[in-house]
């Protein structure tokens, strides 16, 4: 696959949003997903993208591990596990085609959501839900993370 200038100018893009991501400033996540889709074919934009998530996160996690709240993390480990799963599952089975439409979905759902919580006027309280709503935010984390990083 030849890549002329701008597609590696946009490369870059991607990856340095992948960092400043991993900061806490909203939308960044989508912003990459939307660049590396449009640059590679969608599947393979996924397996491009994950490692690089993969370490940046190594390194928000060094570098924030003492503001980590990880009895909310560990709430969320196992349906993140059964997402990638879910994920993987997904991904064999669809061409890039479908990958690129279900990732314009996420992208889409995610601005959705976004934008309610906005109206709706702040953040989601983890402490104040149960065990199944961790269970399914996990879930639905580990499979855009495959699916859409």
């Amino acid at each position: 696959m030849q890549l002329e200038t701008w597609q590696w100018a946009l490369f870059v893009l991607g990856a340095v949003l992948i960092g400043l991501s991993k900061t806490g400033i909203a939308g960044l996540g989508m912003l990459f997903v939307a660049i590396f889709a449009n640059i590679l074919p969608t599947k393979v934009a996924s397996g491009f993208v994950l490692p690089m998530l993969i370490m940046a996160d190594v390194v928000a996690v060094a570098v924030y591990r003492r503001h980590t709240q990880w009895r909310f993390l560990w709430r969320l480990f196992p349906g993140t596990a059964a997402g990638v799963v879910l994920g993987w599952l997904a991904m064999s089975r669809i061409d890039d085609r479908q990958a690129s439409v279900l990732v314009g979905v996420i992208i889409l759902s995610m601005l959705v959501w976004h934008f309610w919580r906005k109206w709706r006027g702040g953040e989601l309280d983890p402490a104040s839900h149960g065990m199944g709503f961790a269970l399914t935010l996990g879930m639905l984390a580990g499979f855009t993370t495959l699916v859409a990083n």
